[in-house]
């Protein structure tokens, strides 16, 4: 019977994985986490494998009925052929790339992998040794970071051909290790805990505006700078107290809940009566516009921050004084700050929203603000 895509949407994860059967062959495969990625039980070279088409929502249901429908169309010498690592690497950049952040990140993405496909993309994916993939990235050992970038994409395009049933396994893992290592990256500026009253005690001096309002938004929620700059009226539930961060916004494209406490709606109430469009922080320059990435960051320096503190370093403080000062659950701040879960067993089985609890958190850390003001009031 036919799936649809209501039945899809509708699907949750259960203790074990489990499939839904489509047309075809094409099943929806649910992980025992919650993702969704379409699959089909077919005979590739002479053996029995599993293709993978791609992961749900970024690959709909009408493509992976057309690119499983394509594959048994196929003559069957095109069907038993071992492709090529173009050819591989082609179709897991149009799995991948719409499942990718931003455009920038894609067309990096891309455009890297092109330049490994220039040099090896002609080799079947089963006759490549890993001297030629170590030869081919160490062309670009000049640019360390970007090598290593690069180095993983190759690892999980091997990786796709072998779940698709090309190769048995491959020789391209950890090649990271052949290329030069790199200068650990400096974190995001942020004050040390005792510095914490006289920040919070000077920008509650600054002269009133969205700069201002917006900082005091940022040490209230810890939420990222940029998911607060494009935030809208509409995001604002004051019912329930709470913010609903949609997902295109998120740097994990999942919808973020935010507890509001009170001293947070105060500030949110308050931009509100003065803002001259859909956006909370809207820009004193371009009206109808949100501020700029570097409002808040250039009102940090003009306090004399430079170096010392930015929109960042808000969340990397709240997660050091939750961690160091309270006895609130590893998991309940982790979620507060929106972060992926490390460990695949935490993933699956940590799947709470922990709301309740973040509410209770939430209220402790803005009061906790306030003793910072009032301490060297």
């Amino acid at each position: 019977m036919a799936l649809t895509v209501k039945q899809i949407d509708a699907a949750k994860p259960k203790d074990k994985p489990f499939k839904i059967r489509d047309i075809e062959g094409l099943y929806l495969y649910v992980s025992a986490a919650g993702s969704k990625s379409w699959k089909c039980d077919c005979d590739v070279a002479g053996k029995r494998t599993t293709i993978t088409y791609g992961k749900y929502p970024e690959v709909s249901l009408a493509y992976a009925r057309l690119k499983n429908l394509e594959r048994k169309k196929a003559p069957a010498e095109i069907k038993n052929k071992v492709p090529s690592f173009k050819e591989v690497a082609r179709q897991w950049l149009d799995n991948k790339v719409p499942s990718l952040s931003n455009s920038k990140h894609q067309h990096q993405t891309i455009t890297s992998l092109e330049q490994i496909i220039a040099k090896i993309g002609d080799l079947p994916v089963d006759k490549i040794p890993r001297t030629t993939f170590v030869q081919a990235l160490q062309d670009f050992a000049d640019t360390p970071e970007s090598a290593r970038r690069l180095a993983g994409r190759v690892t999980m395009v091997m990786d796709y051909a072998m779940d698709l049933g090309y190769l048995e396994q491959h020789s391209a893992s950890n090649l990271t290790r052949v290329l030069p290592s790199i200068r650990a990256r400096r974190h995001m500026a942020c004050i040390e805990l005792s510095e914490a009253p006289k920040l919070f005690k000077d920008i509650a001096g600054m002269e009133e505006g969205v700069s201002k309002q917006g900082l005091m938004l940022l040490a209230h929620t810890f939420v990222r700078t940029n998911e607060l700059i494009k935030s809208t009226l509409s995001e604002f539930d004051f019912n329930n107290n709470v913010w609903i961060i949609p997902a295109e916004r998120m740097k994990l494209r999942k919808a973020h809940v935010v507890p509001l406490t009170t001293q947070a709606l105060k500030i949110i109430s308050d931009l509100a009566d003065v803002t001259g469009s859909e956006f909370l922080l809207d820009s004193p320059v371009k009206r109808g516009q949100p501020i700029t990435d570097n409002s808040m960051l250039f009102a940090l320096y003009r306090l004399g921050y430079r170096g010392k503190m930015t929109g960042h370093g808000f969340r990397a403080l709240a997660s050091t004084v939750l961690n160091q000062q309270t006895q609130f659950n590893r998991d309940w701040i982790e979620r507060q700050l929106a972060h992926k879960e490390s460990d695949d067993v935490r993933l699956a089985y940590n799947r709470a929203d922990y709301y309740d609890q973040r509410v209770t958190m939430m209220k402790w850390y803005s009061d906790w603000i306030d003793t910072q003001i009032a301490a060297v009031c």
